[in-house]
């Protein structure tokens, strides 16, 4: 019986070591949590700083921004591409005009609905004006896709696209590209 005491004595001194050196040094412990806080914390402040700083903020309201400039393109777009038959037409509307769309967009446009060899006015009517915007990063440079048809004399029918960089607080265009779709003769043209 000796033996199984001395034996059972050694297996409970062994128990007992095995348990204090398996006891977790709570100071790295204690090092990662509050790690883990401070990130927690900067998480938090830049999630604040993004809300803030993003075109979505209660300051700033995209959809109405959005709404007013599609009205405001596709009126003038529209109108300078076949509601306009004239010179008088053009300088009754040209402030307007260049309100919406700049000095620099209004006056190419223009050129597109004169033939530059007879000055006449060729374009008869808008057939469709459709704006669509990208992603609104930047309120101050948003991606804007305009596309237009319109017919002219002879039946001619146009279609083109008009990418704009737009300033949607400003409601102001800051640049622009033009290219050309389609251009296609109608049947029963004028």
């Amino acid at each position: 019986m000796k033996k199984n005491e001395i034996v059972l004595w050694a297996v409970a001194i062994l128990c007992a070591v095995l348990v204090v050196v398996s006891i977790p040094d709570t100071t790295k412990l204690k090092t990662v949590n509050a790690q883990i806080r401070q990130t927690q914390l900067k998480k938090k402040a830049v999630a604040t700083q993004a809300v803030m700083n993003s075109p979505y903020s209660n300051e700033f309201d995209l959809k109405s921004a959005e709404q007013h400039a599609e009205t405001t393109l596709k009126g003038a777009i529209a109108k300078e591409l076949g509601d306009l038959h004239s010179k008088k037409d053009y300088q009754a509307n040209k402030k307007q005009l260049q309100a919406a769309l700049g000095k620099q967009l209004t006056t190419e446009l223009i050129n597109l609905n004169e033939d530059p060899n007879t000055k006449k006015w060729v374009i008869t009517k808008n057939d469709a004006t459709m704006v669509a915007f990208g992603n609104a990063d930047n309120v101050n440079k948003v991606p804007v896709y305009v596309t237009t048809e319109f017919e002219q004399q002879g039946g001619t029918k146009k279609l083109y696209l008009i990418t704009l960089n737009y300033d949607l607080e400003n409601l102001s265009v800051n640049s622009y590209q033009i290219h050309v779709i389609t251009s296609s003769k109608t049947n029963g043209g004028n």
